[in-house]
């Protein structure tokens, strides 16, 4: 990269990748500086601090996810159909932000920006298991499903997504999210 094409996407790409490579714990702002073709220095004006970088990194898609819950703040209809949609909302924002969800889901809660990308990431989950809930009490979900349980392999499925998706030769996000749901909630076996 020559310095007229730094940015802070840049180097915030940059950061992700460098994360992602070595792990947060063991990336170090020359790495980063490094993968970027900065020098130190040229890397401090865009951000003062390694755990900066992350914070600036996870911001958008944390927002992103967040935005989704204060959507469903009021019930409106079913909560099966509330969580439908909540499903493909998730899976359209993790797969456009695919990188930034790996990274997310690989912070082991060692500083303070660590923890609390942490403690929101678990938040969001709360909120999805939250809503299984809903559905459950609401028969949607079949009686024997036990609702944290079914949450859980649920969110699992969710942030999988991150890593096996591949834009240019793969189902799209709303296939994935379909997908996810079929499996969820009327599982795998055949009825024949």
């Amino acid at each position: 990269m020559t310095g007229s094409r730094h940015n802070q996407r840049s180097v915030l790409s940059a950061a992700i990748a460098v994360f992602s490579q070595r792990g947060y714990d063991a990336a170090t702002m020359d790495d980063i500086a490094d993968f970027a073709g900065l020098s130190r220095p040229a890397l401090y004006h865009h951000a003062p601090s390694k755990q900066e970088l992350l914070r600036l990194a996870l911001e958008p898609l944390l927002s992103a996810l967040e935005s989704i819950r204060l959507q469903q703040q009021a019930p409106h209809g079913p909560a099966i159909t509330r969580l439908e949609a909540v499903v493909h909302q998730m899976i359209k924002i993790l797969t456009a932000q695919a990188p930034c969800v790996t990274l997310l889901l690989h912070l082991r809660g060692n500083t303070d920006v660590e923890r609390a990308a942490v403690s929101r990431r678990g938040a969001i989950d709360n909120q999805l298991a939250e809503l299984v809930s809903e559905a459950w009490n609401e028969n949607s979900i079949r009686s024997e499903v036990e609702p944290f349980t079914a949450a859980r392999l649920l969110i699992g499925m969710i942030n999988s997504t991150a890593d096996g998706y591949r834009p240019s030769n793969g189902p799209t996000p709303q296939h994935m999210a379909d997908e996810i749901l079929r499996l969820a909630l009327h599982g795998m076996r055949s009825s024949h």
